[in-house]
């Protein structure tokens, strides 16, 4: 009996032995390589606290946060927090003036981005944290502290204009309480006008109301002031309502009595620019809808033009010349294809005609490439010619890649594009077609190595690594060994980046008449021939099929990178790749 008794003992305790054996295999923490990746999360997040660049360094600690919810959720919080402090406490006072605005604008969107991640865990504590940042900009001694609060609260706005108008029209109020409109306006005054008619006549009140409280000093706003209500031509749009063209038409002439100079003295920068204001916009708005004023508006004007020097008047006729053509672009829709192509032939201005040619080759890419391309040709300007030539041949190859049997015709197009790292970027599509349609995996490789050997031809700038990591996440399908051989490729490009300068644009360059942006899915992926990509856009999201294949590899290879944000975006990248929050999940009860 005994002997039985000890024989039953012994079998439930083989039983239990062996139960928490596989609870123990299955549990997150059994995983070396997954506890080791939580740990170097964890102090990738407190490392970046002592960062110098806090924009981007929050950035990473938003990331870190995402991807340790699922395991340690006290910790993702605070994580959390660290990033919102870190990005929105940051100062552009101790900048350059040309790189303020660009540091706002990714401010701005950084704290957009973790708000909006926070947000999806827990949407109340992240309202109440933009809440309280909020109300910073309302106490006088932040508003001294920080007099570049309201151009991160427009941009801000800005970015939420889209998905909470509300909020975005709120933040734009605090903005424009000071005494500039803040960089960013135009861009939200016009998304919100699109959605939200009610908020964006708003703002437009209240920007009038700023430019006032600002002694009527010129600001480049009133354009956008000016565009969000009528035509080129003066007409008003059907959106717009007859009360705000007044309030509009009344505040250039109580402006142009403000602007100093004239009767024999000289007049300042800001005087003249507003006076080319007046004369390429006012007077047809004030003749309609203040008309009474119209002889006060011209006799200011003529006050002023009294004191313009040469260059101002010059600068002046620049900007009438500028606005003629842009009209003449505007109007090539009032005629027929054929019609356009013989107007745009006999254009004399060389800027205008290149502008009408790519018009219409981008109007006829979608329905005719081959005769896009003859347009395309005409084109004067290089650059605009070969982009337009370029985009073409972009929907050439999407619409090859509909049929199953043109694969080969797409690849021979490959080559005609001008732009040798997007080339790069298609062939790696076609690759990857390949690899997903029969497994091919010999044309593959013939594919990626074509690739890699374009992106070499082509200059060291972000988008080149992009296609070097897109190789490299392909080539992860079959061949680790090939995938870490580019990897190590793509990391030595990163280190030949210089740093991102603001470009300084000269005063007498004129900007492009007509900017086209195209986008076309290739294989799943919206691509577009423009090298748009950032040193920011960079997160090595492409290694995250190959770092589990050989965790350590991966991970050692974070010391050939030589700047620190870029080494902790890449061991976020590789540790994120070998965390299984199911495992964790699946084993805890339903709350």
């Amino acid at each position: 009996m005994r002997i039985r008794i000890k024989t039953r003992i012994f079998l439930l305790l083989s039983v239990l032995f062996l139960t928490s054996c596989i609870a123990l295999a299955q549990s997150p923490t059994f995983d070396v390589e997954q506890q080791d990746a939580l740990d170097l999360l964890k102090s990738l997040a407190r490392s970046l606290k002592s960062e110098q660049d806090k924009i981007g360094a929050g950035v990473i600690q938003a990331r870190i946060a995402k991807e340790l919810w699922a395991f340690d959720e006290p910790f993702a919080r605070e994580a959390f927090r660290w990033a919102f402090d870190g990005i929105s406490q940051s100062k552009a006072g101790d900048l350059p003036k040309e790189k303020q605005a660009s540091f706002i604008k990714s401010q701005a969107t950084a704290v957009k981005d973790v708000l909006q991640s926070f947000g999806v865990h827990d949407s109340k504590q992240a309202a109440a944290w933009l809440k309280a940042f909020e109300n910073e900009r309302t106490s006088n001694t932040s508003a001294k502290r920080d007099s570049s609060r309201p151009d991160l609260f427009m941009q801000i706005a800005a970015q939420l204009a889209l998905t909470d108008p509300e909020q975005a029209s709120r933040l734009a109020l605090v903005a424009l309480s000071g005494d500039h409109i803040p960089e960013g306006f135009g861009t939200l005054l016009f998304t919100l006008g699109r959605n939200r008619r009610d908020l964006s006549d708003e703002l437009f009140r209240a920007a009038i109301a700023t430019l006032r409280r600002n002694n009527y000093v010129h600001d480049p706003a009133i354009l956008i002031l000016a565009n969000y209500l009528f035509t080129s031509n003066g007409e008003l749009h059907s959106t717009g309502n007859v009360a705000d063209a007044q309030l509009l038409a009344n505040y250039y002439v109580d402006a142009a009595w403000k602007q100093a100079g004239g009767d024999g003295n000289p007049v300042s920068s800001s005087s003249a620019s507003f006076y080319t204001t007046l004369e390429l916009r006012a007077v047809p708005i004030v003749s309609r809808y203040a008309p009474a004023r119209l002889p006060e508006l011209r006799g200011q004007m003529t006050r002023i033009a009294s004191g313009l020097n040469s260059e101002q008047l010059q600068r002046t006729e620049l900007l009438r010349t500028s606005q003629q053509q842009q009209a003449a672009v505007a109007g090539r829709y009032n005629y027929n294809i054929d019609e356009q192509i013989e107007r745009a032939e006999k254009e004399k201005d060389p800027q205008v005609r290149d502008a009408l040619f790519a018009g219409i080759a981008y109007a006829f890419m979608r329905q005719d490439a081959d005769r896009a391309l003859i347009i395309a040709k005409k084109i004067g300007d290089e650059k605009m010619r070969m982009s337009a030539e370029d985009d073409a041949y972009l929907i050439k190859v999407q619409q090859l890649l509909w049929s199953a049997d043109s694969l080969a015709e797409a690849h021979k197009l490959s080559a005609k594009f001008s732009n040798h790292v997007f080339r790069a970027k298609i062939l790696v599509q076609l690759a990857a077609k390949v690899w997903s349609r029969n497994k091919d995996q010999a044309q593959a490789i013939e594919l990626l190595s074509e690739a890699l050997n374009a992106t070499a031809k082509g200059n060291d700038i972000p988008d080149k690594v992009l296609a070097q990591l897109q190789i490299v996440e392909q080539f992860a399908k079959f061949d680790s060994i090939r995938a870490f051989e580019v990897l190590g490729t793509a990391i030595a490009t990163l280190n030949r980046l210089k740093p991102e300068t603001e470009p300084v644009a000269s005063p007498t360059a004129k900007p492009p008449l007509l900017k086209m942006v195209n986008f076309t899915v290739i294989n799943g992926v919206e691509m577009t021939t423009a090298n748009e990509a950032t040193l920011a856009s960079i997160d090595f999201r492409e290694v995250r099929s190959l770092a589990p294949q050989d965790y350590i590899q991966a991970k050692l290879l974070a010391s050939k990178l030589d700047q620190p944000l870029q080494r902790a975006n890449y061991l976020t990248a590789v540790a994120a790749s070998v965390l299984k929050p199911q495992k964790l999940t699946s084993s805890m009860p339903a709350k």
